[in-house]
């Protein structure tokens, strides 16, 4: 009988402890996690900001490449009857917008501070 006490004693206590370990893990993993979400939050910040600045490059070296476009978005030159100008212009115009919808979509990921300088007008 003393035998089964104590089995029983060391089965109350080996669970006792598994709740105790299970309890601490939860204590220290809760505030984990929560950091891992906040580093995760800050890398897409990070990762969209590369991404736009990227961008802004891009379409830099395309007008440092073709400055006889520029005219066209910066001093709002009225376009020639040329159709295969034309086509060039409207295929900056497309690149520009896909670059706007970008912006457009991830407005909510700026920073307070950024904000307005990416939304509003000059």
């Amino acid at each position: 009988m003393n035998t089964e006490r104590r089995i029983k004693l060391d089965f109350v206590a080996t669970i006792t402890i598994i709740d105790v370990i299970s309890k601490l893990v939860t204590i220290i993993g809760f505030p984990w996690l929560i950091f891992s979400i906040v580093l995760l939050v800050r890398q897409l910040r990070v990762q969209s900001y590369h991404a736009i600045y990227e961008a802004v490059q891009i379409i830099d070296q395309y007008f440092v490449e073709h400055p006889e476009l520029r005219k066209y978005f910066h001093e709002a030159e009225e376009l020639l009857d040329d159709p295969r100008e034309l086509e060039r212009i409207l295929a900056v115009a497309d690149m520009l917008m896909t670059f706007f919808e970008h912006i457009a979509g991830h407005k909510k990921s700026f920073s307070k501070t950024n904000q307005p300088l990416w939304t509003e007008s000059p």
